[in-house]
């Protein structure tokens, strides 16, 4: 409690200083109140009463400052949490595609060992081809002189057929 609340109740409960001092005055006149006995149900002073309404002020800030404070950390688990979800989601993702990708590669590897083991078969064949290509082009070779002799002998029996011996 605050200073100015235990000098001066009256201002806590709206009296003003003029009114405490002609009740004051009016105080000394009249002959002081007695002593009451003590009862069961106890009277409290304005200060009393003040101090209970502060105090159940402060215990409503409390409540609602603990309350704030409550949603906010129930907001940042909230928040987490969705990062959380958002993550683990992505993880599926990411493994579904990474185990598509294996798949992949293991399509892959297998038609790559399909294909080697086709040319391996098909070996045989194409050396059968190139020995017969190389083969075509001496015969294409012997062709061409065979036709260069065969015009260098046209022309000399054509010679020989025009002179007259």
């Amino acid at each position: 409690m605050s200073t100015s609340t235990r000098e001066s109740p009256s201002r806590l409960t709206g009296r003003s200083s003029q009114k405490k001092t002609s009740n004051a005055a009016a105080s000394l006149t009249e002959t002081p109140p007695r002593p009451s006995p003590p009862s069961s149900v106890s009277e409290s002073t304005p200060a009393e009463q003040q101090s209970k309404r502060l105090g159940k002020v402060a215990q409503d800030l409390v409540v609602e400052l603990l309350g704030k404070v409550s949603d906010d950390v129930k907001a940042e688990i909230t928040s987490a949490g969705q990062e959380y979800a958002l993550m683990e989601a992505m993880n599926v993702q990411i493994r579904d595609r990474y185990a598509e990708y294996e798949l992949t590669a293991q399509n892959l590897v297998g038609f790559s060992s399909q294909l080697r083991s086709l040319y391996d078969e098909m070996e045989p064949y194409v050396k059968q081809i190139d020995e017969i290509e190389r083969q075509v082009s001496e015969i294409e070779t012997i062709a061409i002189e065979l036709d260069a002799y065969t015009k260098r002998l046209e022309s000399d029996l054509s010679r020989r057929k025009k002179k007259p011996s």
